[in-house]
């Protein structure tokens, strides 16, 4: 049986609404532009299931006519832009809850390895409280777990005669999927500080040790958890939504947090963009493309009609049968939506 999550009998105090605001402000500003360096040195690979935002089409208009060179606008077009913002969101719309690896049902060790009193652990100045350290039996690297009722940490190392341990490698890690949004963006936050490689100081009375557990993989994925609970906060301000929603229900609404946080921002941003569809083939080449469609998000009680703007600098025809539809490789692009007022 999975565990039921509890408040920790002694934690820090939560994030003040100032400090929350600010920080979603400050994500809102960055988490795009870090996104766009990062394409500079890695192009974006199909993800194996790309559903993205169910948009409601408003009624089809006829297609603008394509000129196969020169600017060329387009309205309403009989083919399908999908962004590389858009495939990450929908990502972490697949995850799993709880988020994590490595933990199956089994039952963790019983024994205590630091009977005395509970532990804390500390990364980047930010500390959890009430771990309890187990460990399981063997010769020489031993796995060692640092349970709490928030989160769990389980690294192989090395423990030391002197009570330090060495040689740590992560080898699991969860988080509990029933924490309130508040607290459960502080636990995330500081998961993602752990993964990121750095140092992470456990405390005790019987303890003061300092590991680090790096591990890349996840820390990309929980930055994009992070990312899209800031964006809620930053949303859910603005458009009058429930601020202590639960996880589960924005991370599994993540490709429609996504655009109402670029819809709330209104500027343009740049991106990737791939497009698909059999009407690619009358295009041939444009300096540059702009692509206008028209639609709408619902999420909860908001529902908000949106046109959303994409201009390819220099587009060229290079389609290529993707999963039996045609599509282009993916290109530069700036993308930008706008609200539609009534």
């Amino acid at each position: 049986m999975a565990e039921t999550c509890e408040e920790a009998a002694t934690e820090p105090p939560l994030p003040s609404e100032e400090s929350l605001e600010e920080k979603a402000a400050e994500e809102a500003e960055t988490s795009v532009d870090s996104e766009t360096e990062r394409l500079e040195d890695e192009q974006p690979t199909t993800p194996e299931s790309e559903e993205v935002l169910e948009v409601s089409e408003a009624e089809e208009e006829p297609k603008g006519e394509v000129e196969e060179i020169g600017e060329v606008l387009i309205e309403n077009p009989g083919f399908e832009v999908k962004s590389f913002l858009d495939i990450e969101a929908a990502r972490v719309e697949e995850l799993k809850l709880p988020v994590g690896f490595g933990y199956t049902e089994e039952k963790l060790p019983k024994r205590n390895l630091f009977s005395a009193g509970g532990v804390s652990i500390t990364s980047l100045g930010q500390t959890l409280y009430n771990f309890k350290v187990l460990r399981e039996e063997g010769i020489g690297k031993r796995k060692i777990h640092l349970k709490s009722r928030e989160c769990r940490i389980g690294f192989e190392g090395v423990i030391y005669d002197n009570g330090t341990i060495g040689m740590t490698k992560l080898t699991s890690y969860s988080v509990c999927k029933d924490l309130p949004f508040k607290r459960a963006l502080e636990v995330y936050t500081f998961m993602q500080k752990v993964v990121a490689g750095n140092d992470i100081r456990i405390e005790g009375d019987s303890l003061d040790v300092t590991i680090t557990l790096p591990q890349r993989f996840e820390y990309l994925k929980l930055l994009k958890i992070v990312d899209t609970l800031y964006k809620y906060y930053s949303v859910s301000k603005v458009m009058n939504l429930n601020t202590n929603e639960r996880v589960e229900f924005i991370l599994k609404n993540a490709v429609k947090v996504n655009k109402l946080a670029l819809l709330m921002r209104g500027l343009p941003v740049e991106t990737m963009v791939r497009v698909e569809g059999e009407e690619i083939e009358k295009l041939s080449q444009a300096d540059p493309l702009k692509i206008i469609k028209r639609g709408s998000i619902k999420l909860k009680k908001v529902e908000i009609s949106f046109v959303q703007e994409v201009v390819i600098p220099e587009f060229v025809l290079d389609s290529k049968a993707d999963g039996g539809k045609m599509s282009t490789s993916w290109k530069k692009a700036t993308l930008c939506y706008k609200k539609v007022l009534d």
